[in-house]
């Protein structure tokens, strides 16, 4: 879900106090890698897949399925007894996310699938037998009564996502950042997110769906309303990760790949059932971009700017603005906000105009999430700042600069991919 530093969350006020600041040093600190890794050239062809699963708990007596909230507990198990593969959390305490220990090169595309199954096996070996892995895009009772294990309830009125169906104990417990984030989301945008999918109707479809419209104001009766992050960030999906040789050739790659985005988001789409109904939308990119909306009504354009610098025709979770090449150049046919002060930061520090352009237009958008003591960097050494607001951008395709003081090269990462059902066994 992006950086996962540790420490104490700051609330959305707090965070707020602090978010020009972020912007930046953020900006500074994208300056100074940039100009000592502007001339890296020559890094091999290295890439490699993140695949999110969902853990599942099987009642045969009841024929039930339920999501299992036991990610935590899994992924210290883990860690301890070393891997195949490097573990980590996500937004569902259901959820674990797995990547190679090491990274695939170019030739090694007939161990991708004896890699994925070692990684399963060493997962299942820590579960019980009514336990399962699984990839599975949206679980499909999701949101239903009753449906983890164990048991949680949703907690509409003094909770942390207040939704009505997806309770608090969903979220990953063992970090912060995906309850402060929540929160700040809904803090930010004045009410918490939501979405009405459009219900796959035949001849006995019921009008209205449920009740949720009594109680929610924003539900249409013949839509399946989700009312949380949940819905989305407790979806699972396939990202890739590609390392070029250069900063040029990332950024060729960055556009080249840019449009298969489309493509490749309705080839995987498989996310068609939604707390408990059969939707007319079949992949989870759309949900993503309502739920992780973090826009103010400013923003969107429904009230006149006041508190707000821009109106934003997109929630910080969607496809890409514009292209970074200068091959790609002259398809850019949108108009790309920015603050003038930071492009012209950007620009005078050497950057060219249409990667400056993409940089300055990620910190259009406010920090959701940060921590006490990560407030103050060393902008020579660290990109923390930077990576505040580029790891919480979710587009469809992210350009992702060397780490300081690794091997790492300049990479690019595919992100529209929803997970498919079928993996080795």
């Amino acid at each position: 879900m992006g950086l996962a530093d540790a420490g104490s969350p700051l609330s959305h006020e707090e965070t707020m106090k602090w978010a020009s600041h972020i912007r930046k040093h953020g900006i500074v600190q994208f300056i100074n890698l940039f100009k000592k890794q502007k001339t890296r050239r020559g890094d091999v062809f290295k890439w490699g897949e993140e695949i999110e699963y969902t853990i599942v708990k099987f009642d045969d007596d009841k024929r039930e399925v339920k999501l299992n909230l036991k990610g935590e507990e899994l992924l210290k198990e883990l860690n301890i007894n070393g891997s195949d593969g490097f573990w980590a959390p996500e937004y569902g305490a259901f959820m674990i996310e797995g990547t190679p220990a090491q990274p695939f090169e170019g030739l090694d595309f007939s161990c991708v699938e004896e890699n994925m199954r070692k990684r399963r096996k060493e997962v299942k070996k820590l579960l019980k037998s009514d336990e399962d892995l699984i990839c599975i895009t949206s679980f499909p009772r999701m949101g239903c009564e009753n449906f983890t294990y164990p048991i949680a309830k949703p907690t509409p009125i003094d909770g942390i996502t207040k939704s009505i169906f997806f309770p608090d104990a969903c979220i990953f417990p063992g970090h912060s950042r995906y309850k402060n984030t929540t929160k700040n989301i809904m803090a930010r945008r004045g009410e918490k997110p939501f979405y009405n999918l459009q219900v796959f109707k035949d001849k006995k479809t019921k009008n209205p769906l449920d009740d949720s419209y009594i109680y929610e104001k924003n539900a249409l009766p013949d839509h399946v309303y989700l009312d949380s992050m949940g819905f989305g960030c407790g979806y699972s999906c396939l990202q890739t990760t590609f390392q070029a040789s250069d900063l040029s050739e990332a950024r060729v790659l960055y556009d080249q790949l840019a449009s298969f985005c489309p493509i490749m988001m309705v080839l995987t789409a498989s996310a068609p059932f939604h707390r408990g109904f059969i939707t007319d939308v079949d992949a989870r990119w759309n949900i993503l971009c309502h739920t992780q909306d973090c826009r103010t009504p400013e923003e969107k354009g429904l009230r006149p700017l006041n508190k707000n610098k821009f109106v934003i025709n997109k929630s910080r979770h969607d496809s890409i603005d514009c292209y970074i090449s200068p091959e790609g150049k002259k398809f850019n046919d949108l108009e790309i906000l920015f603050y003038e002060e930071d492009y012209k930061t950007l620009v005078d520090n050497g950057i060219d105009d249409l990667l400056a352009q993409h940089v300055a237009h990620l910190f259009i958008r406010d920090t959701i999430s940060v921590f006490k003591e990560k407030i103050h960097q060393d902008d020579e050494e660290e990109i923390g700042h930077f990576e505040n607001i580029q790891s919480t951008v979710w587009q469809t395709m992210r350009l992702k600069p060397p780490p300081p003081n690794t091997s790492i090269g300049w990479r690019v990462e595919f992100r529209p991919c929803d997970v498919q059902k079928m993996q080795p066994l």
